[in-house]
């Protein structure tokens, strides 16, 4: 089963950066990961996680708020987030959340048990 996380960040690079390692980690994994920025990341940092994503086949997407069209803001960028995602079941993190390796197995399963058709 496929599934989606996008992650608002503004200004927490370093936090990001564990909160995508332990993404990485995940007995399962999303096929797509999608940032919004609702500042400025280093293009470095972005290309290096780009590059880690697709060697795990996940795609990965940068997105890039134009404060000048688009609200600064949590809010927003979740909406933004939700019209980005291509799956049906995603997970909306925040920046500088560490998951346990067995995460998103866990709530797969969970979701798998419980569905109704």
């Amino acid at each position: 089963m496929n599934f989606s996380i996008a992650i608002p960040t503004y200004k927490r690079e370093k936090d990001l950066s564990n909160c995508l390692n332990s993404i990485l980690d995940q007995s399962f994994l999303p096929s797509e990961v999608i940032l919004v920025d609702d500042d400025f990341l280093d293009f470095d940092f972005i290309e290096k996680n780009k590059n880690q994503f697709e060697e795990k086949d996940i795609e990965f997407v940068y997105y890039k708020k134009n404060h000048k069209k688009e609200r600064k803001g949590l809010s927003e960028s979740k909406n933004i987030s939700y019209k980005l995602v291509k799956n049906d079941i995603f997970f909306i993190l925040d920046d500088d959340l560490i998951l346990e390796k067995d995460f998103f197995e866990n709530i797969m399963i969970t979701w798998e048990n419980n569905k109704n058709d």
